[in-house]
């Protein structure tokens, strides 16, 4: 019998997959467990729209993400923060800080998405370089310019 496997079964198939497996097998293991039902034509048209409409998402979202990192690359990010006498920070600018500025700029980025090139906190003034790590492996590099307010 040809079955549509609904749910991953280990060692048989993959969520998805058309296989033939025995009548047995699938009337009183799989159709009662609902990990598979039959592969007829009605079935087979739901599952090929599903997959479509799926890589179409998935296309979609590459886009998006190539679209956000050509508009992120090469970004200047400039902040103001507070300072003591001495011209240190009162707490290091962190990547955290950088998504929620970005944020506020309309970049929505993951929190944990910005890398500095610099080995060191952030904690006095200057010009500093960042990586964003966007979805799909993409990245982008933008210009911190961290002022004294």
């Amino acid at each position: 019998m040809k079955v549509i496997f609904l749910q991953e079964v280990q060692d048989v198939a993959q969520k998805g997959d058309v296989k033939d497996v025995a009548d047995g097998y699938a009337s009183n293991f799989l159709f009662p467990q609902g990990l598979a039902r039959a592969a007829t034509k009605e079935a087979l048209a739901e599952l090929e729209a599903a997959r479509q409409a799926e890589e179409k998402a998935a296309l979609e979202d590459l886009q998006r993400a190539e679209r956000l990192a050509e508009r992120l690359d090469g970004f200047e990010l400039e902040l103001k923060t507070k300072a003591s006498d001495t011209g240190t920070f009162y707490a290091a600018i962190t990547p955290r800080r950088i998504a929620e500025e970005l944020k506020h700029h309309g970049f929505v980025v993951p929190s944990d998405g910005v890398a500095f090139k610099v080995e060191h906190p952030i904690k006095e003034p200057g010009e500093y370089e960042a990586v964003v790590h966007l979805d799909h492996g993409l990245e982008a590099e933008i210009k911190v310019i961290i002022e004294v307010a």
